[in-house]
């Protein structure tokens, strides 16, 4: 999983054919819990590139991200962006690995 540090990180990422994007919150036992859902999409895809953002260190980037997609923040939260477009996005518990799979094209 790469770790989203700057705005233009997340801008090349929208150049991809599908990007995942999962904003996590280090102190949120609700994250956590996300955070072992996507851990178990990745461990099943393992080819996929998932790119993640920490909510609480990296505030503004994952504000720029909010902003650029048109989705409300939330954490814990996924995007799933295809060419730049918001393909599916969901947040707290809706955030499991047969969503994940489900919604990701290239799983």
């Amino acid at each position: 999983m790469n770790l989203i540090t700057q705005t233009e990180d997340f801008d090349c990422l929208v150049q991809e054919p599908e990007t995942i994007i999962f904003k996590h919150s280090t102190s949120c036992p609700i994250s956590s819990s996300a955070h072992r859902e996507v851990d178990r999409f990745l461990s099943e895809c393992a080819h996929r590139s998932l790119h993640k953002v920490h909510v609480i260190e990296y505030r503004s980037v994952s504000n720029y991200i909010a902003q650029q997609t048109g989705v409300r923040h939330a954490s814990p939260q996924v995007i799933v962006l295809r060419f730049g477009s918001v393909h599916w996005h969901a947040s707290h518990f809706s955030i499991t690995l047969d969503a994940l799979t489900e919604q990701s094209s290239l799983c």
